[in-house]
């Protein structure tokens, strides 16, 4: 659901009857994945849940020409827990998260089929390889927290949601998509 740009994701509710959920596979290009989601009650009143998620996709879409490398490659993790309090007339829910990717996918160099690169020189690779002379990719990391308090007055319903969240982003690209330095 949008809203003004706003996109908004709901997770799964904490469950006080202990359940878990997992799926894990493999794909093509040496890909594995793995989910699990876990729920179970702490006390009458709390509940909490976690979700894991890994995917790894080892060989990439296409080669880096200079060296030989796997390119187009991904790797992810992810980890999110919420804990729900729920008191007579108040719900009170902490959520944390946390996810780090590393994949080389940010800034692919795209030479058109009939042209040369910035060098003169360096013909087109094909559509998923590239020919440039260091590693340069995308490695991010974010993580946040939240609180939000459900209070049921009589005739209104309060709802007040804290949150934090940071991101670090660090991307090296190869501005001239040669092998050249």
């Amino acid at each position: 659901e949008a809203s003004g740009g706003v996109i908004q994701v709901i997770t799964k509710t904490p469950q006080s009857e202990p359940s878990v959920d997992v799926s894990v596979g493999y794909a093509s290009f040496d890909t594995a994945e793995a989910n699990v989601y876990a729920t179970t009650g702490i006390t009458e009143r709390l509940a909490a849940d976690v979700a894991l998620y890994y995917r790894n996709q080892e060989e990439g879409w296409g080669k880096n020409l200079f060296n030989g490398d796997e390119a187009n490659w991904v790797d992810n993790k992810a980890v999110r827990s919420k804990w729900m309090l729920q008191l007579e007339r108040t719900q009170m829910t902490v959520s944390v998260d946390w996810s780090h990717t590393d994949n080389d996918l940010c800034n692919q160099p795209r030479q058109i089929r009939r042209g040369l690169g910035m060098d003169g020189v360096t013909t087109y690779p094909g559509f998923y390889n590239y020919n440039i002379n260091y590693d340069h990719g995308s490695k991010a990391t974010q993580r946040g927290a939240s609180l939000k308090i459900d209070r049921q007055l009589d005739r209104a319903r309060l709802v007040n949601i804290t949150s934090f969240r940071r991101y670090k982003n660090n991307e090296v690209p190869d501005q001239d998509h040669t092998p050249n330095s």
